[in-house]
């Protein structure tokens, strides 16, 4: 003869449901149809993107250059 604890089966079923809520979830997001999905890439590794934008180093030493006219020494 098993003895259940209301307490613990409570706490079970509401675990259960949320892992199919977000079963559910996922598989409905799944299904979505993104605009412009065709133009993710996926699965590429990092070293093939690239970047016309200036590096941050870059841009410190315009910054520096541009700003830095007239300051004393001690602004860079």
């Amino acid at each position: 003869m098993k003895i259940f604890n209301k307490n613990a089966a409570i706490k079970a079923s509401q675990s259960m449901a949320g892992k199919l809520d977000d079963f559910w979830l996922q598989t409905r997001l799944a299904d979505i149809d993104i605009p412009a999905s065709n133009l993710l890439v996926k699965g590429k590794p990092i070293e093939v993107f690239t970047s016309c934008a200036i590096k941050l180093s870059g841009a410190l030493v315009s910054y520096f250059d541009l700003k830095g006219q007239g300051r004393p020494a001690n602004f860079y």
